[in-house]
């Protein structure tokens, strides 16, 4: 058995109607406007992990008075724990009583006590469902004293109330202690989920290794810094050449004039397009009508020939006697009387004239034809000049001015980019000369545990890793850089550690960070809870001088862990949703805070105090 989901949190009492919210897998959202119970949501789930000193709300003035939650196993199969809220001096001498009803393997249904050192620890249910079975001891401070693991230990790392979503300090350590007593309980808890092993006592090292280890440490850390100094001056000696060039500007300045000559080389190839389309219209026509004029010159030819016989027949005819010739030419029949020669000679005559007619309109057909054969040689000389200086162009003006603006933009983009790696290196430096000062302000002469010393390597650099890509996942806005830093435990983004930021970007970046761990447990841890709650993750508070998270980044991160929670279960209060998010797989639970529309809160017999005065000022219902 490893990991458990929540399927339901419920209130209820004597004379109130239980109010009760399913979850599913995945992605579930309680959205709504403020006073309406999402933070008892989130309370209440607290609560049923084995929160002691506070409790999810008011009994007298509520109504409800006991809280029950359904937890199921990575098979499905549910078991329900029920606690009643009782007031400080209602507390119950043998401690505070859970009542559990299992349906789990391994888990017996009963009374469990919140406290781990009671005979029936009901934080032994809750590692039994991560697969911890038995009591597990974890070095608490750097004497190696040992304390008990339990669910509070690592709680923080999962489960984020409003306030503690903007804490300072990272989200590995206990906000409700000091960082520097927190980190190594936190860190060695969170060591165990991912191994499965808690820290042995290290034994003693003598004096004079560490010191040495100390001093090759520093000398390589030196090394590096004076490397990347060394580089960063060369980029920086190239930059100064350049000088003081708004590079943004001027980008921006040359991929307009590209755009305006890629238009324009654009716009010529269209008119080349259209010139040979036009020439070769032309060139079809052309060639229609020099058909057309050999077919006439041909024509003309047999016309003449036509014109030279029947001239001969005429004048042989005149020339000859009447009534000696014997045969007609045409048709060689017999001519015998005189009146038949004079009707041949009229006919000759007559034919020849109608080939002469025939030849003097055939003349101006083929004048027109070669007046048109002219002008449609003309037009295709006078489209060829138009493409010849339209390709011109394209050649002499605007391919040599895109090739020159290229070069320009290239140089302008490497001194982007030059930028961009001096901003880097001196994020790098900045790190290498922290973990410097961290160094040497060991105390080599005393034997003291350090659990991020301790802490699994390899893990550290694959959580770094899976850090680096979430934040870059969620639009961090001018990203360059993160990196989990080994001296805090916390997110450092652009080299600006996240203590430094306001409370809207501490939430966005422990929001990102809890779900990080998250997955990176799924994934590489033994006993991964495979949960987060979070209270608010995108809260929208902006102190004096602070720069608003924009909403780009906030539905970066809803879209971030709705696409890549799995089979995990992350539970959200938040105010409203987000624009820009793909909801379709999330489970979304609204409260309306309307009477009449929908739910109006978690608790179903319960509604705002300043609402109800209101109401009752105004006469209306109570």
């Amino acid at each position: 058995m490893s990991g458990f989901y929540i399927k339901q949190i419920c209130a209820s009492g004597e004379g109130v109607r239980p109010s009760s919210i399913d979850f599913n897998r995945g992605v579930n959202i309680v959205h709504g406007v403020s006073n309406t119970g999402k933070t008892l949501v989130i309370s209440c789930i607290d609560f049923m992990l084995g929160a002691k000193g506070s409790v999810p709300f008011d009994k007298d003035g509520t109504g409800y008075d006991t809280v029950s939650m359904v937890i199921a196993d990575e098979s499905g199969t549910e078991l329900r724990a029920s606690r009643k809220i009782v007031d400080g001096d209602e507390k119950p001498k043998g401690g505070t009583v859970i009542t559990v009803s299992s349906g789990i393997e391994g888990i017996e249904s009963g009374d469990y006590n919140i406290s781990y050192k009671a005979a029936h620890p009901y934080n032994e249910i809750l590692l039994k469902l991560l697969g911890i079975d038995g009591p597990v001891k974890i070095i608490q401070n750097q004497k190696k004293q040992k304390q008990a693991l339990t669910v509070r230990s690592f709680r923080h790392q999962f489960l984020l109330h409003e306030d503690e979503i903007i804490t300072k300090q990272t989200i590995i350590c206990d906000p409700g202690r000091p960082a520097n007593s927190s980190i190594t309980p936190s860190l060695n808890a969170l060591m165990y989920l991912i191994t499965g092993e808690a820290a042995d006592d290290a034994a003693d090292e003598d004096p004079e290794i560490k010191k040495a280890k100390k001093k090759a440490v520093l000398a390589y850390i030196n090394s590096v810094i004076v490397t990347l100094s060394e580089g960063r001056a060369e980029l920086q000696e190239e930059l100064a050449k350049i000088g003081n060039v708004d590079i943004d500007a001027k980008i921006d300045e040359v991929m307009g004039q590209i755009s305006d000559v890629e238009a324009s080389i654009a716009e010529a190839v269209e008119r080349n397009r259209i010139i040979s389309s036009e020439i070769m219209r032309v060139s079809e026509e052309l060639g229609e009508m020099r058909i057309l004029a050999d077919q006439y010159r041909r024509l003309h030819t047999q016309y003449d020939s036509d014109v030279s016989r029947l001239n001969f027949i005429v004048d042989g005819e005149e020339k000859v006697e009447a009534g000696y010739v014997d045969t007609c030419p045409f048709c060689e029949n017999e001519i015998t009387k005189t009146d038949d020669r004079e009707s041949y000679r009229a006919a000759a005559k007559a034919e020849l004239e109608k080939t002469l007619a025939r030849i003097a309109d055939l003349e101006l057909t083929e004048s027109d034809t070669a007046e048109q054969i002219a002008i449609l040689e003309n037009q295709i000389s006078e489209l060829e000049r138009q493409r010849a200086n339209v390709v011109d162009l394209v050649n002499r003006m605007f391919k040599p001015r895109a090739a020159e603006l290229r070069s320009a933009l290239a140089s302008y983009q490497r001194v982007s980019q030059l930028r961009s790696e001096i901003d880097r290196m001196e994020t790098i430096l900045e790190g290498f000369e922290a973990d410097v000062s961290e160094k040497e302000g060991e105390d080599t002469s005393i034997d003291k545990f350090d659990a991020k010393e301790y802490f699994d390597k390899g893990a550290f650099r694959a959580l770094d890793d899976a850090l680096k890509v979430a934040v870059s996942d969620c639009k961090y806005p001018a990203f360059k850089s993160a990196r989990l830093a080994k001296g805090t435990f916390d997110l450092v983004i652009n080299g600006r550690p996240k203590e430094l930021e306001g409370k809207g970007y501490r939430a966005y970046l422990n929001s990102i960070f809890a779900f990080t761990l998250m997955k990176f447990l799924e994934a590489n841890g033994q006993h991964p809870p495979k949960l987060v709650v979070l209270d608010s993750p995108i809260l929208n508070l902006v102190e004096k001088g602070e720069t608003p998270v924009s909403d780009s980044m906030k539905s970066a991160l809803m879209n971030h862990m709705i696409a890549n929670c799995g089979e995990c279960q992350v539970i959200i209060a938040e105010n409203e949703l987000q624009d820009g998010v793909d909801y379709s797989t999330a489970t979304l639970i609204p409260f309306t805070k309307n009477r009449d529309e929908g739910r109006y809160g978690f608790l179903l017999d319960y509604h705002d105090p300043t609402e109800e005065e209101a109401i009752s000022e105004e006469g209306g219902r109570f």
